[in-house]
């Protein structure tokens, strides 16, 4: 039985220089006003990877001209409120929680911040010694290392492989910092979110703060989907070595993903909950950790985004059952296309997305990225209500079909560990050991 989505009334306006606002009402007296900007990793290249993080870290400190550097915090700390600024995959998100009587002050705070930016040459300094030593604290996370690894090679150093390194963020002058907000930080390239138990029609006054925001045009990133999977099916038999010295080795496997408009997307949800996504009784889970003891930490990821997606399997295993649980990883992905799933475990899997399904709209605010989501994706306004009526229709074959468009190609693997699993590995195939 599909559960029933209620999602409570959503009140929405388009500013006179596009700038799309969504707000959901929230019981408690306190507001939230988010707003994304299209602009995050995804975006990035082999040249200007990390400039979205220097973006929202140098925002962070530098402030806005009214409120320039500690006045900014020392004013939200004085509403008793909690600001961020976040560059993720697809968007630069500034963030800002305080009790609904602080509204006015917040929306003049984040308003001030995306109209009047205080980049400075002290706060660009400090924010770029804060991400090198974030680049630097990187080499210590052995998965965190294959997972980046992996990217790169099947994107080839741009977008989800773009990676940052301490001589690019070192060459990030104030002027490209300001070229880069200028293009990207515009109006119709941004979307607001709100959530709060003010009347939408208060919201609606204090959103025209931003009615001067340039418009702009809202921007895309480029994503080589053709181009990215002829380069696993290149690199299918090479195992990526990275030497580190540690007592475990990781190992990470991953292809590209399709986007978010792909149809068969529902299946694939399926299938990655059954394969590795799901608890206990995923196959990766049974078949590596609790009938072999191979592993305590094991699963794969699906992500599907606007221009792009990305599949990863991972595993932290004892260096001598590294070769075991490559040859695992490979035979249960190919099991998604050589041969029809049990119902069994494919009403397991719909079960269990069906009852979780709900924890999407737990908050306003989840409720108000959802929507957000609708607008940035361009998906169609019943996307998250019909969701589960598409999952509850896959079938075997649904399955086998959507599986073979991604997993044909192979799979790029890279292995973390000690150097002595070098020749072990040749077994496998060609060794390619990684620079560090």
């Amino acid at each position: 039985k599909i559960p029933e989505i209620s999602i409570p009334p959503i009140e929405r306006t388009t500013l006179a220089n596009g700038l799309h606002v969504v707000a959901a009402k929230d019981d408690l007296p306190q507001i939230t006003v988010s707003i994304s900007i299209g602009y995050g990793r995804l975006y990035e290249s082999k040249e200007t990877a990390g400039m979205s993080d220097i973006i929202a870290k140098a925002l962070s400190f530098s402030g806005s001209k009214k409120y320039p550097g500690m006045k900014l915090h020392n004013a939200i700390e004085s509403m008793g409120g909690k600001f961020s600024v976040y560059a993720g995959w697809e968007s630069t998100t500034i963030t800002i929680k305080v009790l609904s009587r602080f509204a006015n002050k917040a929306f003049d705070i984040v308003s001030d911040l995306i109209l009047h930016p205080n980049f400075n040459k002290t706060h660009l300094m400090i924010s770029k010694r804060i991400i090198k030593d974030q680049i630097k604290r990187k080499t210590d996370r052995p998965m965190h290392i294959a997972f980046e690894k992996v990217r790169e090679i099947i994107f080839l150093g741009n977008g989800y492989g773009a990676v940052m390194t301490e001589k690019k963020i070192d060459g990030y002058s104030l002027e490209k910092v300001r070229k880069t907000w200028n293009r990207y930080f515009v109006a119709k390239n941004a979307l607001v979110g709100i959530s709060t138990n003010l009347p939408w029609n208060k919201i609606k006054k204090s959103v025209k703060l931003l009615i001067s925001w340039e418009s702009g045009k809202k921007q895309s990133y480029h994503a080589k989907l053709i181009e990215n999977q002829k380069n696993v099916k290149k690199f299918k038999k090479t195992i990526f070595y990275f030497e580190k010295n540690i007592p475990q080795a990781s190992v990470v496997m991953g292809t590209v993903g399709p986007t978010i408009h792909n149809k068969g997307n529902h299946a694939l949800h399926v299938m990655n909950y059954i394969l590795g996504g799901g608890s206990f009784n995923s196959r990766l889970m049974r078949e590596i950790r609790v009938k072999r003891g191979l592993a305590y930490s094991v699963g794969s990821i699906m992500r599907a985004r606007w221009k792009t997606g990305v599949f990863l399997s991972y595993v932290q295993t004892k260096p001598q059952a590294v070769n075991t649980v490559i040859n695992l990883i490979k035979s249960n992905v190919q099991s998604m296309i050589d041969s029809p799933i049990g119902m069994n475990e494919i009403n397991w899997a719909k079960n269990s997305i069906n009852n979780s399904y709900i924890f999407n709209f737990s908050t306003p605010m989840s409720i108000v990225s959802n929507e957000l989501d609708i607008q940035f994706y361009s998906l169609p306004k019943n996307y998250y209500t019909n969701y589960l009526t598409y999952i509850n229709k896959v079938n075997p074959i649904d399955i086998i079909k959507e599986s073979k468009k991604i997993f044909s190609f192979g799979l790029i693997t890279v292995v973390v560990g000690k150097k002595s699993l070098i020749n072990s590995l040749k077994k496998l195939g060609d060794v390619v050991v990684l620079k560090k």
